[in-house]
């Protein structure tokens, strides 16, 4: 994979993700459609990490995710 095909699936993922931490926020949390996108976000912030070396690449958009992660679901991981 060349750098340009790097950045341009880091876009995709990033704009992936960015539309997935939109749907979180009108989502209930304890959903099992919040559940399952919050592993896709998961997933997509592992593949950010494989591919830059950064595992705190996607950190700031990360927050919204995070933060709708209800306080039961925390407590099992």
């Amino acid at each position: 994979m060349t750098k340009t095909d790097a950045l341009q699936l880091l876009t995709s993922l990033s704009s992936g993700r960015a539309a997935l931490n939109d749907v979180l926020a009108v989502l209930p949390p304890n959903s099992g459609t919040a559940h399952l996108a919050r592993l896709v976000v998961s997933n997509i912030d592992d593949l950010a990490t494989l591919l830059t070396g950064d595992r705190l690449h996607f950190h700031d958009a990360a927050r919204p995710a995070s933060h709708l992660i209800p306080p039961s679901d925390t407590n099992s991981r």
